[in-house]
């Protein structure tokens, strides 16, 4: 074989061997992690983040705190899931796509009792409007607030975070009402007041003590029956002894409704979700409907962060047999809750 031949086999084996090894391994070139590829690995880790604290949620009846601080954001949960099951649809990862759909089914049922009109008929009897107002006690926007309450012409005013700058400004601005004289406007968080309209007959009104966290019993003659208002402000769980003391509220409101002989109306704003597990203790104990059933998702906190979607922690529950209609939210006249206000008949409806 002449050097020309031999040259050129040589030069032959080489191209053969290095196009193998560029065949054998064609993504030697290209990068480890593409957009596409990082996208979905990152969708896939939220979507697991989002389902390990909707478990949590859900499981906190048992698991208590701090799993009750992942109960209250049903809405969120599914809201997560069914953005992550559009852009999974759109990185073409159908596996991912279909779980994210079946995680949002799951949460979304939850919602459907705010949803579906409960179908409650034409209110009958004497109608009662009760209006409830968290008005968050470093929140100085008195006048505008007050002038807002005034123009509901509500029958029974429950107000919280009552500071004594509030209680004295929602005295003056609430003249034509009467406040009850329980004596729990204090400073911090926990004051609270409730007013009666001038038609309303208040059979008895007292304070109920609990520490710092008092709260309101009231009877008012309705259609010739005692109607029991209860007033309180719990606890937010957001440790285990604030947990505890939240359950020891509801206990205490338990037990008095459950006393009284007649219909009954628990409100306040609970610092608790329907399917946190305080609001649960609550309705395990005493038989009582949620107003908000049929209204939408109108949740009432917190109003600055409206783009989160507001949860409902403040409620209306009421006892069976009586019938709410014409649920609605006020503005939020400077606090981070959103008042509400609904109209009630003891006689139920038709």
């Amino acid at each position: 074989m002449d050097r020309c031949a031999l040259r050129w086999s040589i030069v032959s084996i080489a191209q053969v061997v290095d196009g193998k090894s560029k065949t054998a391994d064609p993504q030697a070139s290209k990068p480890k992690w593409s957009a596409r590829s990082l996208l979905s690995a990152l969708l896939n880790l939220g979507l697991v983040a989002t389902a390990a604290a909707a478990v949590i949620g859900w499981l906190s009846p048992w698991l208590s705190w701090p799993a009750d601080m992942f109960a209250p954001f049903r809405l969120q949960y599914a809201a997560l899931f069914l953005t992550g099951g559009l852009v999974a649809a759109a990185l073409r990862s159908p596996k991912t796509a279909a779980a994210a759909v079946v995680l949002f089914i799951w949460q979304a049922a939850s919602l459907i009792p705010l949803m579906i009109d409960p179908g409650r008929g034409e209110p009958t009897g004497e109608t009662l409007r009760l209006l409830h107002f968290n008005v968050l006690a470093y929140n100085t926007d008195y006048d505008a607030a007050g002038d807002w309450l005034a123009a509901q012409e509500a029958d029974i005013i429950v107000l919280q975070e009552t500071t004594p700058e509030w209680g004295a400004a929602m005295e003056a601005a609430l003249s034509d009402w009467t406040l009850l004289d329980t004596d729990t406007v204090q400073p911090g968080t926990y004051g609270i007041m409730m007013f009666a309209g001038p038609d309303v007959e208040v059979v008895e009104a007292r304070a109920v003590e609990f520490e710092w966290y008092p709260a309101i019993a009231t009877t008012v003659r309705v259609d010739n029956q005692e109607l029991l208002i209860y007033g309180v402000h719990t606890l937010i769980p957001v440790y285990p002894n604030a947990l505890s003391k939240a359950n020891q509220q509801v206990d205490l409101a338990a037990e008095i409704v459950n006393a009284h002989d007649g219909p009954a109306v628990v409100v306040g704003d609970l610092n608790a979700t329907r399917w946190s597990p305080v609001y649960r203790r609550l309705t395990d104990q005493v038989q009582l409907n949620d107003v908000a059933d049929g209204g939408g998702l109108k949740g009432t906190w917190p109003n600055r962060l409206w783009f989160t979607g507001r949860i409902g922690i403040d409620h209306v529950l009421t006892s069976p047999g009586m019938c709410s209609f014409d649920r609605r939210l006020g503005p939020g006249l400077g606090s981070d809750h959103l008042p509400v206000v609904v109209d009630l008949t003891v006689a139920g409806c038709d």
